[in-house]
């Protein structure tokens, strides 16, 4: 059997979701969809959305819609590979491809395992600890603890670090994320951070602040071997954290490919750092690693992500082409290797 690429095979797209993510995966989705068609593939695009009153997703594609085993076993019968481009939740966190693969059904990226852990920034700081990557300073399980406990306890960290991080533990695009500094550290400040987290559906998390250069490795595995792209340095407007206006907007955050404020061994560092996690997580495909290097000490690692953004203002095809690989080359790689890890995956 050969190579994805040997012949013109059929590739399922699956887009949108049910998470805050759900505009960049459609943003994402459309622009694996294309990649797909210039590369000769005949391409199925399924968006997914919330069921009625909130029951199970709901597959749309080309007028039919139903739910996923109904799609396995009817128009999606015939896909040769399935096209993750879902962030968040259920098309990231492993359910998907638990599913998938039961199915004995290739797809892209990350297996169950990885992805599940991935997904949970409190699993993955644990392995990277175990792994010996250096984290910042966290609250231990906010959830199911009295709030003003928590509240003080997370004053308390900013105090120690110049400012606090609250984010949800399994989300991603910097959703419901904010960064609390400065005069913005108040009691109330946070108890409004960590609503916020719990309103969009999630548990928080609270993280020490820590300053530095943030920066993100890529991770492509290319005939079987894991390549680490260069370095995407991001540098946000002043007064301003990496948020989702900053990552997706069109006058947001500055991002250099490759990272200009570290000098080559610092970032030769942070990517054997990235490859470490990766490999230690069992990730697959191709991922994203997130740092910030301060400075003085080691890189600090923040999360994985095991299907980082394909838009276009997205940081992992724009190391992908400084690397070598146009949009449409990055999308052949990442099919052909669904292609063959499909018999190891079922």
């Amino acid at each position: 059997m050969g190579g994805f690429a040997s012949e013109r095979r059929v590739v399922a797209v699956l887009k949108g979701g049910t998470t805050g993510e759900r505009e960049v995966s459609l943003e994402t989705g459309r622009a694996l969809a294309g990649a797909a068609e210039r590369l000769g593939h005949a391409v199925r695009v399924v968006e997914i959305r919330a069921g009625e009153a909130n029951s199970r997703a709901a597959w749309q594609l080309e007028g039919w819609s139903g739910g996923p085993a109904a799609a396995l076993a009817g128009p999606l019968a015939d896909v040769d590979v399935f096209f993750l481009g879902l962030h968040g939740g259920f098309g990231e966190g492993g359910p998907l491809q638990g599913l998938l693969a039961s199915e004995g059904r290739r797809f892209t990226g990350s297996g169950l395992a990885a992805s599940s852990l991935c997904l949970d920034k409190t699993l993955a700081l644990v392995l990277a600890e175990a792994s010996g990557l250096r984290t910042a300073e966290r609250l231990v399980a906010p959830m199911g603890r009295p709030r003003a406990e928590v509240v003080r306890e997370a004053l308390e960290l900013g105090g120690r670090h110049a400012g606090v991080v609250v984010k949800p533990r399994r989300g991603g695009s910097s959703v419901a994320t904010m960064v609390l500094a400065d005069g913005a550290l108040t009691a109330d400040a946070v108890d409004h951070a960590l609503r916020a987290v719990e309103a969009d559906g999630d548990e928080p998390m609270v993280e020490a602040r820590i300053q530095g250069v943030e920066v993100t490795a890529g991770f492509v595995e290319l005939n079987g071997q894991v390549c680490a792209l260069p370095l995407v340095e991001i540098r946000p407007k002043a007064g301003r954290f990496f948020d989702y206006e900053e990552k997706y907007s069109a006058g947001g955050a500055l991002e250099l490919c490759p990272a200009e404020s570290l000098s080559p061994d610092l970032a030769q560092r942070v990517q054997d750092l990235g490859r470490t996690i990766f490999m230690a997580a069992g990730c697959s495909g191709y991922g994203r690693v997130d740092f910030i290097v301060p400075p003085k000490g080691a890189p600090v690692f923040l999360e994985v992500n095991t299907l980082p953004g394909m838009t276009p203002r997205s940081l992992f095809p724009q190391a992908a082409e400084v690397f070598g690989l146009d949009f449409d080359a990055l999308a052949a790689a990442l099919l052909d290797h669904a292609w063959r890890a499909g018999g190891e995956r079922t």
